[in-house]
């Protein structure tokens, strides 16, 4: 992807921060690709930001349930219930 190699090395060097920003726009460029959104949610939960990582695993399973991967869908609930708490 666009932004892939500055999303790994952000990662890499644990600034989740930038990280954050790359994956963003990497998303909104292109959203046919999950594990984009699947990092960024890691990465909000990696800065405690569990209100935005919360929103981003939910809609990672809307994503996943809409394109028919309903067991995927079914295991990121266990990412939800960690960011409710």
């Amino acid at each position: 992807t666009l932004y892939e190699q500055e999303m790994q090395e952000a990662s890499e060097k644990f600034d989740f921060e930038t990280a954050i920003k790359y994956y963003k726009k990497a998303w909104e460029l292109d959203q046919s690709f999950t594990m984009i959104l699947r990092a960024l949610a890691s990465c909000y939960e990696e800065v405690n930001d569990y209100e935005n990582a919360l929103k981003t695993w939910c809609e990672v399973k809307k994503w996943l349930e809409s394109h028919g991967y309903l067991i995927e869908a079914n295991l990121i609930d266990e990412n939800i219930k960690r960011c409710e708490k």
